[in-house]
């Protein structure tokens, strides 16, 4: 698989007091997970065919709560996402996105 031509790549970064920790997901099929040090030199590649422990690589909590699914429109993604991160209240143009 060329890790050019995958469906997405989910790329984060993880700051700590030892320096910042890249980690790249190709996801197609299967996932190809990429992990470089700040300076992007790669010192893991690899494929992981279950997702299950993929969130943990991103340095994200599972966190089961019920209710339906939902979808944020790419013109309010960044700033419901960054009102959510920054403990904001959302607007009532951003809260009628939303199922109830």
């Amino acid at each position: 698989m060329g890790l050019t031509r995958v469906k997405r790549v989910i790329r984060c970064q993880i700051a700590s007091d030892d320096g910042v920790f890249s980690t790249s997901l190709f996801c197609h099929d299967s996932f190809f997970i990429q992990n470089a040090l700040y300076d992007n030199r790669i010192y893991h590649l690899y494929e992981k065919n279950d997702h299950a422990d993929l969130p943990a690589l991103i340095d994200l909590n599972p966190y089961v709560e019920s209710g339906e699914p939902f979808s944020i429109k790419e013109q309010l993604f960044e700033r419901v996402i960054d009102k959510l991160l920054g403990n904001e209240e959302l607007a009532n143009e951003e809260i009628d996105h939303f199922s109830s």
